[in-house]
C-alpha cells in the first residue's frame, strides 16, 4: 500500500461540508484483498478498538485503503476529536483509492493518517502498536492546535448565527464575518478598544472608529480642501463615496452614492455652498435608523427615508412631486414635521443618473427615489420604529454609546431591517457569489461584480486573470481557487464578493468559504479537464462543480442554466431556491418552475424576460451590450446568468440595467472574451476559447457576422484528451478558410509537435478548410494572420498568453491605424 498524495480540503468539498484530508492510496492486488482475509480485520480491531464505530455505514473493510480510513477516523475519534465523516472510493484506475477523513485541526488529521499507515502495517504483520501512545500524541496536538475555550465558545457562538469565521493564527486570534464586516477576536478580547470618554469626544476619527469596532456602521471621512483632494480621497476609500460640508448638518449640501468624477464635481459644488470645508466618506448602502440612547437606555428609534414619488403611469415627477408637496406637514424650513422636496440639482443628479428627467412619467408602481440621503430636511420623512428594534440592536446601539462615554447619543444605523439581529441580515457577512461551470464563468463573474458595483458596494472579485477589489488588480494569475476566494473575504474595504470557482480549485482544496448567498451554474460541457484527477466523465465533472449549490445559504438562490440537464438537476441540492435561465420560454425546466411559483429567466424576441407569479421585468436585448444586440448567443446566456444573480441579490433594476448597458466585452472589461477589433476594413476577434463546447459557442457566433472569408488562429492545451484536441478543430473545418496553428507556450507534458498533429487531424476531411498553416509562436502566428487579413473578412484569434496577446494585437491594429491616416 502506498499514500501517494495527502490533501488538505479546507473548506466544503465534493465529499463533505467538513474540512477533511484526502489520500490517493494506491494498493496491489493482494492487498486489494488481504483486508478481508480471516483474521486482519481482527487484529486490526485488536489494536484500536474503536473500529467497531465506523462512520457511514461502513463495517469490514474491504482493502487495505478502507482500512487506512476506518483507522485515521478511529484514532482521531479515541483522541476527542469532533468529527463523523470518513470515506473510501475506488477511482476508474483498478487498485488506486481516494480515502477521505474529516478533520478538526488540520495537523491532527495529518498525523491520524499517518500513524493509521503504521497501525494497518502492524495488523497486516501482526506486529504491536502503541495505541495509547498514539492517541497521546493526536490529544497533545489537539489542544496545541484548538482554539482555547474562550474564543471556542465565541466561535461557536457565531457559527450557531451563521457568522462566518476565519482563524488568523495558530493562536486563539480569529476574524468573524468577511471583508468590509469582518470582527476580530482573541480569547475574550474584542478588537474594540476603550479611552477615557473626553479623549473620545473630542477626537472624531477615534470616536468613529471605536463605534465600528461596537459593530455599528461608520464610514471612513477625509477632510479636503480641493477638488482634486477630494478626487484623490474617493479613490483611497473606493467604491461610492458621500460629499458633505465638513461642519454641516440637516443634510445642507449633501450628495451621497457618488460613483464618478462628474458626479464627484457637482456634488462638491453643492456642498461649497455651505462650507469651504469638505468632508468625504466612505458611502454605506442600507436603510436609514436613528437610534437614541439616554442614560445607557434605548429611548427611541426612527426609519428615515429619503424623498421619493410612486408613478401612476399618468403625472409626471414633477407633477408627483407637487402632490407631496401639498401635504400640510410640509414646509420650507422646520416649522413643521417634514420639509418640502425640491427638484434641486442633487434631484436632477440623481434622475438624469436614472434615465430619467423632472418630466418623466413613472410606470404604475414605480418607486422614483429622488436624492440618496434620507434628512428631513431635504425632504426625507421619518417613521417610528422604536417597538421595532430588536433586543440585539438595541443592545448594539447602548454599547456604541458607552464606548464613546455620552450619556445622551443619536447612533446612525445602517441594516434593512431593524427587527432583525444584524447577524442575519449580513451585520457580520457580506455577500458572497460563486460562479462556477465550464464556460461563461469569467465574463458572468465580472458582469455580476460590475451590477453589484452600480448600486455602490466596494466588490471584490476573483478570476482566471487575477484577483481585483473596487476594480484595481491586486494579484494576477489564475485566481480562481480558494486561497483567493479567502484573501478577498480578509480584506477589510469588501462589501460583496464574486468568486470564478473553478475544478481545480475544488479538487485541490474545497470552496474558500462556508456559505455563499449566491450560486451560478453556467453550464457543464463535454471534454473539459476529462481525464485529470479521477475526473473520468462529465457526470462526475457536474458532482464537482455542484459542490456550490450545495453550500448556497437557506435564505439563498442557485442560478441554473435549464438548457443543461446536469446543470438543472442540481436544483435538488440547493438548500436555498432557485433562479432558472434558458434560451427558451418553452423548456420545460422553466415552464413547470414558473408555474410552481418559482423565478425563471428567458429570451422573448429581443427582451429578456424576468418572471415571477404573474409580475416581469423586461430588458431589451439593444440594451445588454455584451450581446451585441442578441447577436451572440453565448454572451446572451452568460447575461441571463448574470442578471439572474442580481434578481437573487435583490439589486435595483434600475443600477441593473444601467451596468448592462455600460458592461461592453472590450480587452479592458473582460479581456480575452469576445473581444472585437476592426483592422484595415476586416474584423478581428479575440478569445480565450479552449474547449470543444467553447469553440462550438463560437463557430456559432461567428457564422451570425458576415465575412467574404474566415481564418482562424488556434492551439491547444497539451493536458487535454487526444481526441477532444482533434474535436476542437473538427468543428473549425466547417466555419472557416483557413486555419494557423500554433504551438502554445506551455505543453504541459506533450512533446514539440505533438497538440498541432493532433489538431491538424481534426481537418482531416474538412469540407470548408482549403488552407491550414502551422507556425511556431503565439505571437508570430497572430502576426501571419493580421498580415494576410484583406477588407472585408473576419479572423478568430484564439490567445494563449492573454494580456500580451491582447496588447500585440492592439499595438498591431494601431500601428495600421497609424500608417493609413499618414
Amino acid at each position: 500500500m502506498q499514500v501517494e498524495r495527502i490533501r488538505a480540503l479546507r473548506g466544503p468539498n465534493r465529499w463533505t461540508r467538513a474540512r477533511a484530508i484526502e489520500a490517493i492510496v494506491r494498493c496491489d492486488e493482494p492487498e486489494r484483498e488481504q483486508a478481508a482475509t480471516p483474521g486482519f480485520a481482527e487484529r486490526l480491531r485488536q489494536r484500536c478498538p474503536d473500529l467497531v464505530r465506523l462512520p457511514n455505514g461502513a463495517g469490514t473493510p474491504r482493502s487495505m485503503a478502507h482500512a487506512l480510513g476506518a483507522a485515521a477516523f478511529a484514532l482521531q475519534s479515541r483522541a476527542g476529536c469532533p468529527i463523523s465523516f470518513a470515506r473510501t472510493v475506488e477511482t476508474s484506475e483498478a487498485g488506486v483509492y481516494q480515502v477521505v477523513v474529516e478533520y478538526s485541526e488540520e495537523a491532527v488529521g495529518r498525523l491520524a493518517f499517518e500513524l493509521a499507515e503504521a497501525l494497518v502495517d502492524a495488523a497486516r504483520g501482526d506486529a504491536p502498536f502503541d495505541m495509547a501512545a498514539a492517541v497521546a500524541r493526536l490529544r497533545a496536538i489537539d489542544e496545541d492546535e484548538r482554539l482555547g475555550p474562550s474564543t471556542g465558545e465565541i466561535v461557536q457562538a457565531a457559527r450557531t448565527r451563521g457568522i462566518p469565521y476565519r482563524r488568523l493564527t495558530t493562536g486563539s486570534l480569529v476574524q468573524l464575518g468577511w471583508g468590509s464586516r469582518q470582527r476580530r477576536i482573541q480569547a475574550a478580547e474584542i478588537d474594540a478598544t476603550s479611552a477615557i470618554a473626553e479623549q473620545i469626544a473630542q477626537d472624531k476619527e477615534l470616536t468613529k472608529q471605536l463605534l465600528s469596532d461596537s459593530g455599528i456602521p461608520v464610514p471612513d471621512g477625509v477632510p479636503v480642501e480641493t477638488i482634486e483632494d477630494a478626487w484623490a480621497a474617493m479613490q483611497r476609500l473606493g467604491g461610492a463615496v458621500v460629499v458633505k460640508p465638513r461642519d454641516g448638518n440637516q443634510g445642507k449640501g449633501v450628495t451621497v452614492n457618488v460613483r464618478t468624477r462628474e458626479q464627484l464635481e457637482a456634488a462638491w459644488a453643492g456642498a461649497r455652498e455651505y462650507e469651504r470645508d469638505i468632508l468625504v466618506e466612505r458611502y454605506i448602502p442600507g436603510s436609514d435608523f436613528r437610534l437614541l440612547v439616554v442614560g445607557g437606555q434605548l429611548v427611541a428609534a426612527a426609519r428615515r427615508d429619503p424623498p421619493a414619488v410612486l408613478g401612476d403611469g399618468v403625472h409626471t415627477i414633477r407633477e408627483l412631486v407637487d402632490e407631496i408637496n401639498r401635504d400640510p406637514r410640509r414646509s420650507e424650513g422646520h416649522a413643521t414635521a417634514l420639509t418640502r422636496v425640491t427638484l434641486d440639482a442633487v434631484a436632477g443628479a440623481r434622475l438624469a443618473g436614472l434615465g430619467l428627467s423632472p418630466e418623466s412619467v413613472p410606470a404604475p408602481g414605480v418607486r422614483v427615489v429622488l436624492r440618496h440621503n434620507a434628512n428631513l430636511s431635504t425632504g426625507g420623512s421619518a417613521t417610528d420604529v422604536t417597538d421595532d428594534v430588536h433586543p440585539e440592536v438595541a443592545a448594539r446601539a447602548i454599547e456604541a454609546a458607552r464606548t464613546v462615554g455620552l450619556d445622551i447619543c443619536g447612533v446612525d444605523v445602517v441594516c434593512e431591517n431593524i427587527s432583525r439581529p444584524l447577524e442575519e441580515q449580513g451585520g457580520g457577512i457580506v455577500e458572497v457569489v460563486a460562479v462556477t461551470g465550464t464556460n461563461g464563468k469569467t465574463t458572468t463573474v465580472r458582469l455580476i461584480a460590475q451590477l453589484l458595483a452600480e448600486t455602490g458596494a466596494r466588490v471584490g472579485m476573483t478570476t482566471t486573470d487575477g484577483v481585483y477589489v473596487n476594480g484595481r488588480r491586486i494579484d494576477d494569475g489564475d485566481c480562481s481557487g480558494p486561497k483567493s476566494a479567502r484573501n478577498v473575504l480578509l480584506h477589510p474595504h469588501v462589501d460583496a464578493a464574486v468568486f470564478e470557482t473553478a475544478r481545480g480549485g475544488l479538487l485541490r482544496e474545497g470552496l474558500g468559504f462556508d456559505r455563499c448567498r449566491v450560486a451560478v451554474v453556467t453550464n457543464i460541457g463535454e471534454g473539459d479537464h476529462l481525464g485529470m484527477n479521477h475526473i473520468d466523465d462529465v457526470d462526475t465533472l457536474a458532482e464537482v462543480k455542484r459542490v456550490v449549490v450545495q453550500n448556497v445559504s437557506i435564505d439563498g438562490f442557485a442560478v441554473l442554466n435549464a438548457d443543461d440537464e446536469r446543470v438543472a438537476a442540481m436544483a435538488q441540492s440547493c438548500p436555498g431556491s432557485v433562479v432558472f435561465f434558458a434560451r427558451e420560454a418553452t423548456n420545460p425546466v422553466i415552464a413547470a418552475h414558473r408555474a410552481q411559483g418559482g423565478r425563471v429567466v428567458h429570451v422573448d424576441g429581443d427582451e429578456i424576460v424576468c418572471a415571477h407569479r404573474g409580475t416581469e421585468q423586461r430588458i431589451a436585448l439593444r440594451e445588454v451590450a455584451l450581446t451585441r444586440g442578441g447577436t451572440i448567443g453565448f454572451q446572451v446566456q452568460n447575461a441571463m446568468a448574470a442578471i439572474g444573480a442580481a434578481w437573487a441579490l435583490d439589486l435595483d433594476w434600475n443600477a441593473v440595467r444601467a451596468a448592462l448597458r455600460r458592461f461592453v466585452p472590450d480587452a479592458r472589461t473582460a479581456p480575452g472574451r469576445f473581444n472585437v477589433f476592426e483592422h484595415a476594413g476586416a474584423t478581428v476577434i479575440a478569445d480565450y476559447g479552449h474547449n470543444v463546447d467553447a469553440i462550438a459557442a463560437l463557430v456559432q457566433a461567428v457564422e451570425s457576422m458576415p465575412a467574404t472569408r474566415r481564418s482562424i488562429v488556434i492551439s491547444g492545451a497539451g493536458d487535454r484528451r487526444d481526441e477532444d484536441l482533434r474535436a476542437q478543430t473538427r468543428l473549425l473545418g466547417e466555419a472557416f478558410d483557413e486555419v494557423i496553428l500554433y504551438e502554445d507556450q506551455c505543453q504541459r507534458g506533450r512533446a514539440d509537435g505533438e497538440v498541432v498533429a493532433l489538431l491538424r487531424e481534426g481537418l482531416e476531411g474538412a469540407r470548408r478548410t482549403s488552407a491550414v498553416r502551422a507556425i511556431r509562436g503565439e505571437f508570430v502566428a497572430i502576426d501571419a494572420a493580421l498580415d494576410a487579413l484583406a477588407p472585408g473578412e473576419l479572423c478568430v484569434i484564439l490567445v494563449d498568453q492573454v494580456e500580451a496577446a491582447l496588447a500585440h494585437i492592439e499595438q498591431r491594429i494601431a500601428r495600421a491605424a497609424a500608417v493609413s491616416t499618414t
